[in-house]
């Protein structure tokens, strides 16, 4: 009996012992060392999935770092209804923020000075915004913490969740996608540093702050459509991006130019000509970009107050859309003009190692008349002491001091074109060897008469 007890006792201990193993094993550890954590945005949740997050760690923001460890926080991900889930954006980002925070702690394991990357798109920049400001209002020391912000929705510049203007108190809550418009806050500072990055017609990170232009509306719809979900693909350091900070430089915004508007991008691809691309481009663009405020450019000028939506722009802001606009239409102009315009032979002489001229290179045959009839009346032109004028071919030229036309220069005036006949008649010939006798005679007279 004795021994059954210590048996059934023994097996008890060791089974303690088994569950203290395993509870260990398998309990969340905290990770120590530098790391980057992982936010994506919305996708749709299905059996298999039709649209998969945009975020990639290792894209051109978050390259492979050497030391790194790399940690994806697990959150809904949701929209609610549009989404086919249960549980809509507001609790999704809830669920998010938590583990954000969560993953940020356990990176640094009490130690503030280990580096943390948080990378974060779309729905998971908001996730982002939302644990910034809790730790901050905690007092949690972040000054190892960087935010990568990929299409912020919470863009202090446009972006959509702040566009809205505050609505009451708590801000109206939509129940399909159980989200809660008019009370967001923008992205604000901390003692961490936060980069975003933004194409510039992404219509969640950058709204049309003036939407009665239908037109930038729709660009902004199929915007969002081309490049919300292409950040993987952007290069934050490209040198012709536009950059602004805030005053105290912890924010930086990094926004994307694109050349073509997403209009035309989407017309291109269902069969629309380059050409007529190009020419259209300048002035659709510019009609567009009268829905937004001039873009933040440099340190200092991001906005530390949202920019919300505005029905009617300012009289300054509409005469400057108006010199806009006529720029983009002058720059289409230009380029249809010379889409039609034809080009402009070049007519070009040389000479040969003897000194004469030769053909010239243009294939017009009016401008090679003309260039070898000027030079050949020139040459042919009999000279007289003192300059007067000459009737040849029925136009007055003026003459040179010069004595008599030597056989050489004739000649060589002979050959400037040999595929052109000559352009002096016989009887014009004629008149200059006679006028040529004359001189001669005169001074053979005056020579004479010095004599005597």
């Amino acid at each position: 009996m004795h021994e059954y007890r210590m048996i059934y006792v023994m097996k008890r201990i060791f089974a303690l012992f088994v569950t203290v193993i395993m509870a260990i094993a398998i309990a969340p550890r905290a990770i120590a060392g530098p790391t980057v954590v992982g936010v994506d945005g919305t996708i749709v949740q299905l059996p298999i999935d039709i649209l998969e997050g945009a975020l990639a760690l290792n894209d051109n923001m978050l390259t492979k770092l050497p030391g790194y460890q790399e940690v994806v926080v697990k959150y809904p991900q949701s929209f609610g209804l549009f989404t086919f889930s249960a549980i809509g954006y507001d609790k999704s980002v809830a669920i998010g923020k938590a583990g954000t925070i969560n993953a940020i702690k356990q990176a640094q394991n009490g130690d503030p000075s280990v580096p943390v990357k948080v990378a974060c798109h779309s729905q998971g920049s908001d996730v982002c915004t939302q644990a910034n400001d809790q730790l901050r209002n905690d007092g949690y020391n972040q000054s190892s913490v960087t935010y990568f912000l990929e299409g912020n929705v919470d863009n202090a510049y446009l972006g959509i969740k702040v566009w809205i203007p505050h609505i009451g108190k708590n801000g109206v809550f939509i129940p399909g996608p159980g989200v809660t418009l008019g009370n967001a806050t923008p992205t604000a500072g901390s003692d961490a540093q936060i980069n975003q990055v933004s194409y510039e017609y992404d219509g969640f990170a950058r709204t049309p702050e003036y939407p009665i232009n239908l037109l930038a509306d729709l660009n902004a719809v199929v915007g969002t459509l081309l490049e919300h979900g292409s950040y993987s693909k952007a290069d934050p350091y490209a040198p012709n991006n536009i950059v602004s900070t805030t005053p105290d430089g912890k924010i930086t915004n990094i926004m994307i130019p694109v050349n073509v508007v997403p209009l035309l991008t989407v017309a291109k691809f269902f069969g629309l000509p380059q050409q007529i691309v190009d020419i259209v481009n300048p002035t659709l663009k510019a009609i567009i970009d009268t829905a937004y405020s001039p873009v933040p450019n440099g340190p200092g000028t991001y906005p530390t107050k949202a920019v919300t939506v505005k029905l009617f722009p300012s009289k300054e802001k509409l005469q400057t859309d108006i010199k806009n606009v006529q720029q983009g239409l002058a720059e289409s102009k230009n380029k249809l003009a010379a889409l039609f315009k034809p080009p402009i032979p070049a007519i070009t002489t040389s000479k040969s190692s003897s000194g004469a001229l030769n053909k010239p290179t243009s294939s017009d045959s009016s401008n090679t008349r003309s260039v070898t009839q000027d030079v050949a009346v020139q040459v042919q032109q009999p000279k007289r002491n003192g300059s007067s004028p000459t009737r040849i071919n029925g136009q007055h030229r003026q003459t040179s001091s010069v004595r008599s036309t030597s056989p050489d220069t004739a000649k060589q005036a002979s050959n400037i074109h040999p595929s052109t006949p000559s352009t002096v008649s016989a009887r014009d010939r004629h008149n200059v060897k006679r006028n040529a006798s004359r001189g001669s005679g005169n001074r053979s007279v005056r020579n004479s008469s010095g004599k005597s």
